[in-house]
């Protein structure tokens, strides 16, 4: 009978636990992907930060960070059958990724689609979260007058709950913001008093206009 030696031996249960995995079933290498996916979601965070930023140089960081996961997923699987007190052997885990760099290649080209699918995913989601904020803060016109609350609008009239004020003009809260904030704009642009408002009534209906003392404006905002 042939004679091992101890170190021997464990190259041969390492190399039996590495071809057990690339030949094994898909369900086995799925595990392994879910798991490097799993590690992944946990730092994405950060790695998505620095892209969101700009940062193209540390797209290596997403490779490092990739390559180190998977390799520590493999070794998990690949040497779980073995002595805990052989899984700190550098030499011995390096040759076992030596013989199986080619299915670590294809899991990490794998993942890095996978992360990069994440990452546009996760811009996308931002993005139209963005949106849809700078489409409701368009929405909110504070009331000219009391500026305690927001205007609503009620069938025809716009209204201010916290104040009497009340336009009967037959237009949007959306419209009032952009009259208010156009004339706001043309008056800051030579005088940098800050200008009051005021109602009107006039032929049954309410018009508002901005006034400054300190350059003689009235403007008909509505």
């Amino acid at each position: 009978m042939e004679n091992r030696s101890p170190t021997m031996s464990i190259k041969l249960k390492i190399r039996n636990s590495a071809n057990k995995l690339r030949h094994s079933s898909p369900k086995l290498q799925e595990v392994l992907r879910e798991r490097c996916r799993e590690r992944m979601r946990e730092k994405r965070g950060q790695l998505f930060n620095k892209r969101r930023f700009g940062l193209e140089s540390n797209s290596r960081d997403v490779q490092d960070t990739l390559t180190e996961i998977v390799r520590k997923e493999f070794n998990n699987l690949v040497t779980r059958d073995l002595d805990p007190a052989f899984f700190d052997n550098t030499s011995f885990l390096n040759e076992l990724l030596n013989q199986e760099e080619e299915l670590e290649n294809e899991i990490l080209s794998e993942e890095e689609q996978w992360i990069l699918q994440e990452y546009e995913k996760m811009t996308q989601e931002e993005i139209e979260i963005l949106a849809l904020t700078a489409d409701e803060q368009d929405k909110e016109v504070i009331c000219p007058i009391c500026q305690r609350s927001n205007l609503t609008q009620k069938q025809n009239n716009v209204t201010c709950i916290s104040c009497d004020f009340a336009l009967n003009n037959c237009i949007s809260v959306k419209e009032v913001g952009y009259r208010i904030n156009n004339c706001v704009n043309n008056h800051s642009a030579r005088c940098k008093k800050t200008p009051s408002f005021f109602p009107l009534s006039e032929n049954n209906k309410i018009s508002l206009y901005l006034v400054c003392d300190e350059c003689s404006t009235w403007a008909s905002i509505i």
